[in-house]
């Protein structure tokens, strides 16, 4: 029998919309998620310049950080990590992956990691070592257990299309990260028998 993913479990994860997606990747978020009874809590994710670490901001079309035409995949680590907003009076800044992780771990919440169209970085070398960190790192923070704790997440209609979601779904997978596709448009469940590399396959709906 050829291989089949699961239809990913209805689970209660804290997830803002791109307006205000700059709450839900902040240390702020995950009180919130505390508070308000949710085990999961979605952040997002793209690599800084030359892919050499990934940042925690949901990107386009928030433009939170980056205005139109920039992006995080522009500029240097140390320009990303030194960047502070203020809104309401609270001061937000982009978190390193290792921040987020143990920012929810200390919230007692579990992390969806959303990775966003992080071309052009998505090469072999670079998500070779970006998908590993995810899994040290995860292991560092969570322990033993982290699976049960961490995912990667892709969703098939960003730049690249199903074909990008596929590639982030096999890196995640071969360094043991837990992966949900999350389907959008015409794409069919039984369209993924066989590949393995996705643990879960999720629709665009997310419990709010």
């Amino acid at each position: 029998m050829p291989y089949r993913p699961r239809r990913a479990p209805r689970r209660k994860t804290l997830h803002r919309r791109w307006r205000t997606s700059y709450i839900t990747n902040s240390a702020r978020g995950a009180v919130l998620a505390r508070d308000g009874g949710y085990p999961w809590i979605d952040n997002d994710f793209h690599l800084t310049g030359g892919g050499e670490d990934w940042g925690n901001d949901h990107g386009a079309p928030s433009r939170f950080w980056f205005a139109k035409g920039d992006r995080m995949e522009k500029h240097t680590s140390a320009e990303v990590f030194a960047m502070r907003k203020t809104v309401n009076g609270r001061v937000h800044h982009i978190r390193t992956l290792r921040e987020t992780l143990e920012d929810n771990h200390h919230q007692g919440r579990n992390t969806e990691i959303e990775v966003k169209d992080v071309r052009p970085w998505a090469t072999a070398g670079i998500l070779v070592a970006r998908f590993a960190e995810i899994a040290d790192t995860a292991r560092e923070v969570y322990g033993e257990h982290w699976r049960q704790h961490v995912a990667v997440k892709v969703l098939t209609d960003l730049g690249g299309g199903l074909r990008y979601a596929l590639k982030i779904c096999r890196f995640a997978h071969a360094n043991g990260i837990p992966t949900i596709l999350l389907a959008r448009g015409p794409a069919r469940f039984k369209r993924f028998v066989g590949h393995e590399e996705i643990t879960w396959v999720r629709g665009s709906a997310v419990i709010r």
